[in-house]
């Protein structure tokens, strides 16, 4: 049986994997053998035990390599995100790509899938393993673009000429050619970009558009929401504990699921109308129990919310957050708080919010017209070919 890689190396939440996973059960079906490599195998191990595919760790460049490197507010340019990786140093880079092509001999595959996993892009570079690079709009800049463009109004952090240079140089000790620019490092054998055009921050500089998040039918869910809220939270942030307290002050009821959360966060909504989730539960379900998502802006969050036709409202953390958030906003389904906000502005925002009926009028006009795109079913067959017929 041959062996497929589906790599997300970078990342410590379950959407990178949540993404992979429907490519991987289609290999699955043809008779591949799919083994997952990521940063954080024990938390996303539960994601992937019904399926039965292998798990393992992903080499990495020590502990930096992980978000939330990625959505540093202060990145300018996704160069800035890659330096600040590991890409900033030559000799740590070398190791780590030696310990990806060690994996890779060991394991044997015959193509591998990836999503944000610059590492294995540059092991493979112009090597013997195909390589498909699948990933939504903010992890997958254009590689056919000359260099990185600008997020932020931020400085750059890092020297895009100085990470090139770091590439090419591991690039040419290992006797492969060198690419002409840091985003086409990226491009692998095939690449699509596995999210919404809408909420890609590159959409108008892309020449191969966006075909649609994997595993997501677009339509609307129940009108019939017996609840107020969900709320989808990350324990390490300190919004966190805020958002919740508003939450409960409002009197709103729903279910709420914060990841590696504390007892201080399950303390702030015992006694109202707000259940605690140990686990976050199948998104469809929670978004036909509830009118409301609460989240950080996640993209897998973003997508699934606004194809299911509820309104959202969204409290980034990280500069990623803030552009998705941004997009949200355009297309009229969510509203913006800054994670600074204090709990009374959070909480008459999550009131009015309550009341208002028209993001959710937004959503559902919006999956309406996707699900006539036939985006999903578009992605399914382009992807599918592109892995499932390894060079």
């Amino acid at each position: 049986m041959s062996r497929v890689l589906f790599v997300a190396e970078m990342g410590s939440g379950f959407g990178h994997v949540r993404r992979l996973l429907p490519l991987a059960k289609a290999a699955a079906a043809r008779g591949q053998q799919p083994t997952f490599l990521v940063s954080n195998p024990d938390e996303v191990a539960p994601l992937l035990h019904d399926a039965g595919f292998e798990l393992r760790s992903a080499p990495t460049i020590g502990a930096r390599h992980r978000l939330p490197v990625l959505g540093r507010a202060v990145a300018h340019t996704f160069a800035d995100i890659l330096g600040t990786a590991g890409f900033d140093d030559a000799r740590s880079l070398a190791a780590a790509t030696r310990a990806w092509d060690d994996l890779v001999s060991d394991l044997r595959p015959v193509a591998a899938v990836c999503e944000l996993s610059p590492l294995l892009c540059l092991s493979a570079y112009a090597g013997q393993l195909p390589l498909l690079v699948t990933g939504y709009g903010f992890v997958l800049p254009p590689p056919e673009l000359p260099q990185f463009p600008p997020l932020s109004r931020a400085q750059p952090q890092h020297a895009e000429a100085m990470l090139l240079d770091n590439v090419r140089a591991v690039l040419r000790a290992r006797g492969r050619p060198v690419p002409d620019t840091l985003p086409a490092l990226l491009a692998g054998d095939a690449h699509f970009v596995t999210g919404l055009d809408e909420l890609d921050p590159y959409r108008e500089l892309r020449s191969q558009a966006a075909v649609g998040p994997p595993g997501i039918e677009p339509g609307p869910v129940s009108r019939g929401a017996r609840e107020e809220v969900f709320a989808y939270l990350l324990g390490d942030a300190p919004a966190t504990l805020s958002v919740l307290t508003a939450l409960a002050r409002t009197g709103a009821r729903g279910r709420v699921f914060v990841r590696r959360g504390t007892h201080e966060h399950r303390q702030a909504v015992t006694g109202g109308g707000l259940t605690w989730l140990e686990r976050p539960g199948e998104m469809r379900r929670m978004l036909q129990g509830a009118r409301l998502v609460v989240h950080h802006g996640s993209m897998l969050t973003a997508e699934e919310t606004l194809l299911g036709g509820r309104a959202q409202l969204v409290v980034p953390l990280y500069l990623e957050h803030l552009l998705t958030a941004r997009a949200l906003v355009a297309l009229g389904a969510a509203r913006v708080l800054a994670a600074g906000s204090p709990p009374e502005l959070m909480g008459d925002t999550i009131a009015a919010m309550r009341q208002d009926t028209s993001l959710a009028r937004a959503a559902e006009s919006f999956c309406a017209r996707a699900a006539d795109a036939g985006r999903s079913r578009t992605h399914a067959g382009r992807d599918r070919a592109a892995l499932l017929n390894p060079r």
